[in-house]
């Protein structure tokens, strides 16, 4: 009630003071990924991919020009071909493990700056540590597995709903995108099938086995067709989990769904 008789609404009232803006969002100071990291993540893994796939083409090329040479007439022009064909498919699998390397060098940064993103939300006590971002790439055996079980827990923690900022308790029960399975599974068999294929190949030489060598181009082939295309699908996965990561996006403070 006014001093004039009126009644206006306490943000109306003649000399109310002005309404307050809410508090900004806690910022609580760590790591998060750049969109740039991000984005450096997924071309460097397009062109890994891509280079499997020329691999693989070069595997066909190797077994066919072997298998003209070996059931055709004695040729020389034929062999050297064979051997042209062979010595180039060496060449482009030494690349693709160099670019390999380069990858999963590259992704492990990106893990590292995830996992401690997510640890600014507030998930409390995780079953791996930080340091298994590293250490999962480097146990033999074990980097079949451990590497994705830590990409598993970075990505529940930033997928998972939040709510003033941080994490609700129920992130660990957020489930992974099929689309990670998937990749990883085909990321997995690749890398096997490429392994396998050289111990069938050397086999094949040893004892002088056509047919064996045949098998090793193609099981080879398959392998890095697997390989690159796990790649390529852990490519949008990578985007999403990113995007959640963000400095922009840990600054939001009202309720975000796990699929923002």
């Amino acid at each position: 009630l006014a001093s004039a008789g009126r009644w206006y609404p306490p943000h109306l009232a003649p000399g109310a003071p002005p309404p307050q803006a809410p508090p900004p969002a806690t910022l609580v100071p760590g790591p998060s990924v750049s969109r740039t990291l991000t984005q450096a993540t997924q071309i460097v893994l397009g062109f890994v991919g891509g280079v499997q796939l020329l691999v693989v083409v070069g595997a066909l090329l190797a077994r066919s020009a072997f298998s003209d040479a070996w059931k055709g007439p004695w040729d020389v022009a034929a062999w050297n071909d064979a051997v042209a064909a062979d010595d180039r498919l060496a060449s482009m699998e030494g690349f693709s493990f160099i670019a390999q390397i380069g990858a999963i060098v590259l992704l492990i940064v990106w893990m590292w700056r995830a996992y401690g993103a997510g640890d600014r939300l507030g998930p409390g006590d995780r079953k791996l540590s930080k340091g298994w971002t590293i250490a999962s790439w480097l146990i033999p055996f074990a980097n079949l597995v451990m590497p994705r079980m830590v990409l598993s827990d970075i990505e529940r923690v930033a997928r998972a709903p939040r709510d003033g900022g941080k994490v609700t308790l129920a992130w660990r029960a957020t489930k992974t995108l099929p689309v990670g399975q998937l990749a990883w599974v085909l990321i997995v068999a690749g890398a096997v099938s490429s392994r396998v294929a050289g111990q069938m190949m050397a086999t094949a030489v040893e004892d002088f086995d056509a047919a064996g060598a045949e098998d090793a181009y193609m099981v080879g082939a398959l392998g890095y067709g697997a390989l690159a295309l796990g790649l390529l699908l852990a490519i949008p996965l990578i985007g999403r989990i990113g995007r959640r990561v963000t400095e922009e996006s840990l600054l939001v403070s009202e309720p975000q769904s796990p699929t923002g």
